[in-house]
């Protein structure tokens, strides 16, 4: 692992940590901070950092991954992400108590970005956008940089800072 793998976790399991206790008492933060800029030219256009679940024994279990960026298909928008949610499904999920989700698995039932493409008329590029749905239980979630994310479970985001 290198030292920005390693800075990336640390921080990601930093920010878990303090926000366990919120999660379990059901209450939402929004608060996953974005990965260092990669300059290096090694997979630029073609891979992106992720947070994945390797194991669901707790947070330990989460590790940076290099993953293929998604590309744009039927009713799926691409989203740049700005802000994940870290809900107490995430912790339910990460724990082992949630045996409909499968490992490995990128987490994130909920997040926020900026539409990149595939939203036509109803979310143009460049579109603040938050979403929830089935993401980070039945597919990839949230924790990562370039999301994608079924068009009637993105709404546009009003005044958002």
């Amino acid at each position: 692992m290198d030292s920005e793998d390693s800075g990336y976790k640390a921080a990601l399991l930093s920010t878990l940590a303090r926000t366990r206790t919120l999660a379990e008492e059901g209450k939402l933060l929004l608060a996953i901070p974005q990965p260092a800029r990669n300059t290096s030219s090694k997979n630029t256009k073609t891979n992106m950092r992720a947070m994945r679940a390797e194991t669901f024994s707790g947070y330990e279990g989460l590790n940076p991954v290099d993953l293929p960026k998604p590309e744009v298909s039927d009713g799926k928008v691409l989203l740049r992400m700005t802000a994940a949610g870290v809900t107490p499904l995430d912790h339910t999920i990460l724990s082992g108590h949630f045996p409909l989700a499968k490992a490995p698995l990128v987490l994130g039932n909920e997040g926020a970005g900026v539409v990149m493409e595939g939203g036509g008329t109803d979310f143009t590029a460049g579109s603040r956008v938050m979403f929830t749905g089935p993401y980070g239980v039945f597919e990839d979630g949230a924790y990562l940089v370039t999301a994608k994310a079924t068009r009637r479970n993105i709404d546009v985001a009003i005044n958002v800072v």
